[in-house]
């Protein structure tokens, strides 16, 4: 979904409200493929695109059903996110912060994108007490990790 900025001048306001349900293909998403995250559900927006003296804000939320693989167990699993977003635009360099715009329109679907993956945590677990692959021990409980320090003179 692409936003068109002259729609600003259209409507002679400072600040447009999208509240939408959007389809996102993950196939066509490099970075969905390659972190393995499907969208399993339209997702579904409620953002603001503010403009102020050539700088333009993308923010607000979005509702998505999500399937991820567990980075301990390898299973994959589903669940729903909400998440926060903020971009912001210019078509100048501003700072690092701000990406050029190339065209007069915002893509709302790479913002979405970006977004995701911006807010899902480091280590993607099933669930908090996961033990990792089912018959392979991580840590053998006989073996403290921390006993060879007791070895070491100081």
């Amino acid at each position: 979904m692409k936003f068109d900025l002259s729609q600003f001048d259209k409507l002679r306001e400072d600040i447009v409200h999208i509240e939408k349900e959007i389809e996102l293909e993950t196939e066509k998403n490099k970075e969905l493929v390659e972190n393995n995250i499907g969208i399993l559900s339209p997702i579904k927006l409620n953002i603001q695109i503010a403009q102020n003296e050539g700088l333009y804000t993308l923010y607000g939320g979005m509702n998505v059903t999500l399937s991820l693989s567990c980075d301990r167990c390898l299973k994959e699993f589903t669940r729903d996110f909400e998440f926060s977003i903020v971009e912001k635009y210019s078509k100048e360099r501003i700072d690092d912060e701000c990406e050029v715009l190339e065209a007069n329109e915002i893509d709302i679907d790479q913002a979405v994108v970006r977004g995701i993956l911006g807010s899902l945590p480091m280590k993607i677990l099933c669930d908090g007490d996961c033990m990792g692959i089912e018959g392979v021990e991580i840590n053998p409980k006989d073996e403290n990790p921390f006993d060879i320090l007791k070895q070491t003179k100081f």
